[in-house]
């Protein structure tokens, strides 16, 4: 006869207590035990399952936070942009009403932004406005009136929203290097300084300590100046004819908004102020608008190294 194999399970509440007992088949007593098992594993999962659920309901927490900061710094960023756009459609007709006035002719730019105005042998110049400039003509360098057929000097400044702009005249003068330093990233593509993947650089890098001093590489007016999240510190300068030059990441600005400047004139001094992983000035030449090479009107720098400006820091 074949003998049931069981299980028995003796329980004792103490010495003089009567031992309680309770048999159950073997396969019972397994079946027991592969379920408390799986009720164990069940229940770590569980556990790690929350965790993980509860770690991406953070992270979409987090991408909701970022993406809405994001949309309020992009409607920032147009609006930003519409009113740039608005101030330069108002530098334009102005510009071309005043060279309509002065020279008989037909103002608005160039068809293309590489023609004479805008080669190294003719600038876009802009030369200190001089008192009284209309009534007196200019002199050369030894004191003689220019030879005829060469404009006078000749200002203008009207007002436009406290801006005032005058008129360059038809002989351009040379530009000069914002900054002495180092090229660290020059106009056109580049990988991208702050993550992965290319970007088009719009302007030219100089490194330089900081509060290093930073000029106006030509005359003009301060169009404006203010703080964005990326440029960080910066300054605009209208030089005429639809040019005008930026200086960002500034630490400290030294101008005002309707200023008017000569070449050389400090404006500010090197910052780390935006979104820059070091010190150094983002320079920018824009005609109407649409940012050029610097080298264009400037020339390429030797060695890639500025030496016409004398480094000349707030510190000193």
């Amino acid at each position: 006869m074949k003998v049931k194999k069981t299980v028995t399970v003796t329980f004792m509440s103490g010495p003089t207590e009567k031992a309680k007992q309770w048999t159950f088949p073997r396969w019972l007593f397994h079946a027991f035990f592969v379920l408390g098992v799986l009720l164990v594993i069940g229940g770590i999962s569980l556990v790690f399952f929350y965790v993980h659920e509860a770690q991406q309901l953070v992270t979409y927490r987090r991408l909701i936070r970022e993406t809405a900061a994001q949309k309020t710094h992009l409607d920032t960023y147009r609006k930003q942009l519409e009113k740039l756009e608005a101030q330069l459609s108002e530098v334009n007709l102005l510009d071309g009403q005043i060279r309509q006035m002065t020279s008989g002719q037909e103002g608005g730019p160039p068809s293309s932004p590489t023609e004479n105005i805008l080669s190294p042998a003719s600038p876009p110049a802009l030369p200190a406005p001089a008192p009284n400039s209309s009534e007196h003509p200019q002199t050369s360098s030894s004191g003689n009136p220019p030879s005829e057929g060469r404009s006078t000097q000749t200002s203008s400044s009207p007002e436009t929203k406290g801006i005032r702009f005058f008129l360059p005249p038809e002989q351009g003068f040379g530009w000069t290097f914002p900054l002495s330093g180092w090229e660290t990233s020059p106009f056109g593509k580049r990988k991208s300084p702050l993550g992965d993947g290319e970007e088009f650089h719009t302007g030219l890098d100089i490194a330089q300590s900081e509060g290093a001093r930073v000029i106006a590489a030509a005359g003009g007016s301060v169009l404006e100046v203010g703080k964005v999240e990326d440029y960080g510190r910066y300054v605009l300068l209208y030089h005429g004819r639809g040019v005008t030059t930026l200086y960002a990441h500034l630490g400290e600005i030294l101008v005002h908004a309707g200023d008017l400047v000569d070449r050389g004139t400090p404006i500010g001094f090197v910052g780390m102020s935006g979104l820059t992983n070091g010190p150094h000035l983002h320079f920018e030449v824009r005609y109407f608008g649409v940012p050029v090479d610097p080298a264009t009107i400037m020339g390429e720098p030797d060695a890639r190294t500025f030496q016409g400006v004398t480094v000349d820091s707030r510190n000193q």
